[in-house]
């Protein structure tokens, strides 16, 4: 898992092949500025909505919305079969 944040935003990338200790690592890390919207960007063959489903639990109040790539451009750079998300923090959304 790697990461970048700049106040009120984070990105994180999860490289292909890390554990699931990683991908627990990158959900709690995203949650972590507690935001308003998290975008995923992920190969195709990530489940995004088991992905989605593990960010809404740990971020209930952000709008998760993604999209599949041919490559994910993060942190450490374009890496290919991996998910990068970015965490935006702002106003909670409207139950």
């Amino acid at each position: 898992v790697h990461e970048q944040a700049c106040g009120a935003w984070r990105v994180v990338a999860l490289i292909p092949g890390e554990s699931t200790d990683a991908r627990a690592a990158f959900v709690e890390r995203l949650a972590a500025v507690e935001p308003a919207l998290i975008v995923l960007f992920a190969e195709e063959r990530v489940d995004l909505v088991d992905l989605a489903g593990a960010l809404a639990a740990a971020a209930p109040r952000a709008r998760v919305a993604g999209c599949t790539t041919m490559g994910e451009i993060g942190p450490e750079g374009l890496t290919r079969r991996g998910v990068v998300g970015c965490a935006f923090a702002g106003p909670a959304r409207a139950a």
